[in-house]
């Protein structure tokens, strides 16, 4: 047998062995050998790590997966709580890898007696990490070098959960899955194993799944960024009906709608999810979908799958996070449930994070904000700067024209078009995301557009006592005073702060610089003076407007009311640079990410009713406040702990409280700490059924703390109690609370 090998997976590309499935006395090793042509032959062998002279356990196939050729091995018969070394022949040969040594395969049963400790985590993105640290690339697996060695440390330690976002498919096919070709299914095939292989493969993190059994349930990145939760998803545009039409009747060609093409593209990923994650998981509790219950030792585990059913609409057209064949199955093995004086409820998403204004505040504007762009171009492009470039010097040149006979005409009936095109092309968004003021809003643009209409018509009538007058005769009367080098030199300058800082982000722009500077302080230095000279641009250029003011308007009581239709007109002008400039550094796109991420939430206002039925679910979990229940979350880039309270019934003060461990991320970029901070919320934060002051309420929470910096957390049971150990970057000793 040649087992000198040791760069064998590499050159295949092949991805394991990991530990899963794990038991007193089982244990099963997980492994995938990509889309194309399996080995001829794997066989696992395992002896006992104490008593290596013993004759090997072999393991038996358990299962296979054809699309990505996996195979599951398992090994029975095992001793309880013992250490064992075990080894993967694949044809003739010991797989190892690279970066490995035969010492680092080794796995633990579970003691059959009292508890163990398990480790949580979720959000292993290490491409977003690097493309943030730039140069400085040498931390992307310090976590999981951390991990390594509290494994290695911590004896009892016998059980992962992860918790969502193992992949990051947005890398490989873009958020708008632009890289996908429904009609090439093994490409797509080939670029999932691919993106797979580049966050599992590497020396760091096999070093611990090798020798780490654990359980796993995805999220929205395992999929794409917001899945589940994306109106392309979910309708038909219109411009896909145009498009259709067009290549079915003139071209004769098949043309895949957005939505259609999300659902192809979907079907690709269940099934990758499905082979490369839940095959390591105990058995669903209903076909279709991965959720499970499982007691482990005196505890159960119950992890919901809630990205397969999301966004599905309900009879009554509201979105659902679960359908409701999927929560019967859940309710029905939470009746069963007993020997376990605790329940860890795996769920992807937060419960409690920010408060529910909060959340419906950023996710209305944020995403208000992108679609007023995104007709154009799904991500940030020179089309959306240009475009929003483009009002801004249109708006800016009418707002410093002039006209002796015709004052602020001009000015009224333009930001009337503008404030008329904005409400009516975007009437459904904004009923959409400002469900509780849209027909006020409308309304306040409707009734500005009128007075501005009402004040046009009534300087214009006197000219048409004698018909329509033509264009050059309106033009004679009004005179139109533009101020031609004031409107050049300002306008210049606006357009040239624009292109300044689309440059300076831009992604080719900033792989320039990191060729030229290689250490990160020299980096850190250029940029603070890049930052520097655009800052001086925008002084500049404020100073310059300031200083121009607006044309020569007299202090007189009409020109009081002229003033409004300057000023609103000013304020519609600086929207725009200001959309041009944030288009331009791709804010726009980051800032509109929040409402995926809000959405997903079951503390969005869209998923009340499921809320409601999350609440019934703990508190049969509970066994009426008997038992404990422990919520474990990632997605939101921040670790933390919060306390939320269910009323249990109308007696005063009879309520069930449990805790919700988030840790995220264990490899991705941070949530910024100033953006945490003000999103973390203060004091107990009440969730209801909907925005209305007198809605029920649902349940209602406190944010013990958060910080931002990658994480894991270590979960020791301890004399009754929870201890929860956070692992974070920046700190030498764990954080621990006592629950």
């Amino acid at each position: 047998m040649n087992n000198s090998n040791l760069k064998l997976a590499e050159q295949h590309g092949w991805i394991g062995p990991f530990p899963c499935k794990p038991t007193v006395t089982d244990m099963s090793l997980w492994m995938s050998f990509g889309p194309s042509s399996p080995p001829k032959k794997v066989q696992a062998r395992a002896k006992r790590k104490s008593s290596l002279t013993e004759e090997w356990i072999s393991a038996s196939i358990a299962n296979t997966f054809s699309t990505y050729q996996v195979q599951v091995l398992t090994f029975s018969g095992l001793e309880p709580n013992t250490e064992y070394q075990y080894e993967v022949i694949v044809d003739s040969d010991i797989w190892v890898g690279e970066g490995l040594c035969k010492d680092d395969f080794i796995f633990k049963t579970l003691p059959d007696k009292g508890d163990f400790e398990t480790v949580f985590m979720s959000c292993h993105g290490i491409e977003a990490y690097e493309k943030a640290a730039d140069t400085n690339i040498g931390n992307t697996w310090e976590m999981w070098k951390r991990l390594n060695n509290a494994i290695t440390e911590r004896d009892n330690i016998r059980l992962g959960i992860l918790g969502g976002d193992q992949v990051y498919m947005d890398d490989t096919f873009t958020e708008d899955i632009s890289n996908f070709d429904p009609k090439n299914p093994e490409l797509t095939r080939r670029m999932i194993y691919d993106a797979y292989l580049k966050y599992w493969g590497t020396p760091e993190y096999r070093r611990v799944m090798v020798k780490l059994p654990c359980y796993l349930m995805w999220d929205d990145h395992d999929i794409i960024d917001g899945w589940g939760s994306r109106k392309e998803q979910l309708n038909i545009s219109n411009s896909d009906r145009i498009k259709e039409f067009i290549f079915q009747k003139i071209f004769k060609v098949r043309n895949f709608t957005k939505m259609e093409k999300w659902r192809h593209y979907g079907s690709h990923l269940f099934v990758a999810f499905d082979e490369m994650q839940a095959s390591r998981n105990p058995t669903a509790m209903k076909s279709g979908v991965s959720s499970f219950i499982k007691n482990q030792g005196e505890a159960a585990i119950l992890a919901l799958d809630m990205r397969r059913e999301r966004g599905t609409k309900e009879d009554d057209g509201s979105l659902q996070i679960l359908s409701a064949s999927h929560q019967i199955a859940i309710d029905e093995a939470a009746e069963k449930l007993t020997d376990c004086s605790s329940v860890f409820i795996v769920s992807p998403v937060t419960l409690a994070r920010m408060s529910g204004k909060i959340e419906f505040i950023l996710g209305s504007i944020s995403n208000f904000m992108w679609q007023l762009g995104s007709f154009l171009s799904y991500r940030k492009s020179p089309l959306r700067v240009g475009y929003w470039s483009f009002l801004f010097l249109v708006g800016y040149w009418i707002l410093y024209s002039e006209s002796e006979k015709l004052p602020g005409v001009l000015q009224a009936l333009s930001l009337m078009i503008f404030l008329l095109a904005i409400t009516i092309f975007n009437h459904k968004n904004i009923n959409e995301y400002f469900p509780n003021t849209g027909k006020q809003i409308k309304a306040v643009s409707y009734t500005i557009s009128a007075i501005l209409f009402g004040y046009g018509m009534n300087k214009l009538l006197p000219h048409f006592n004698d018909g329509i007058p033509s264009f050059e005769a309106l033009s004679t009367v009004a005179h139109l005073k533009f101020h031609e080098l004031d409107s050049v030199i300002g306008s210049g300058l606006s357009v040239l702060v624009i292109l300044y800082f689309t440059l300076s982000n831009w992604s080719k722009f900033n792989t320039v610089l990191k060729s030229r500077f290689t250490d990160k302080k020299s980096l850190a230095t250029c940029r603070g003076w890049i930052t520097k000279f655009g800052i001086a641009a925008l002084v500049t250029l404020s100073i310059f407007n300031w200083w121009r003011g607006l044309p020569g308007i007299e202090t007189t009581v009409e020109n009081l009311v002229l003033l409004i239709p300057y000023a609103l007109l000013g304020i519609c002008v600086f929207i725009f640079f200001l959309m041009a400039l944030l288009e331009g550094m791709g804010v726009v796109d980051t800032i509109a990410g929040l409402n995926d991420d809000v959405m997903d939430a079951w503390s969005a206002p869209e998923h009340a009713r499921s809320l409601k039925w999350f609440r019934n679910l703990i508190l049969k979990l509970s066994d009426e406040g008997r038992r404990k229940v422990y919520l474990l979350c990632g997605d939101i880039h921040t670790g933390g702990l919060s306390e939320i309270s269910f009323k249990m019934s109308e007696r005063e003060g009879d309520k069930f409280n449990l805790y919700q461990i988030t840790s995220s991320p264990v490899s991705y970029v941070t949530m910024p700490a100033l953006v945490e901070k003000i999103t973390s919320g203060v004091g107990t934060v009440p969730l209801k059924e909907s925005q209305k002051k007198d809605a029920p309420l649902i349940c209602e929470f406190t944010n013990v703390f958060f910080r931002s910096q990658r994480n894991f957390v270590i979960l020791k049971p301890e004399n009754g109690n929870l201890n929860v150990s956070y692992y974070f970057e920046d700190l030498e000793k764990p954080v621990v609370y006592i629950l």
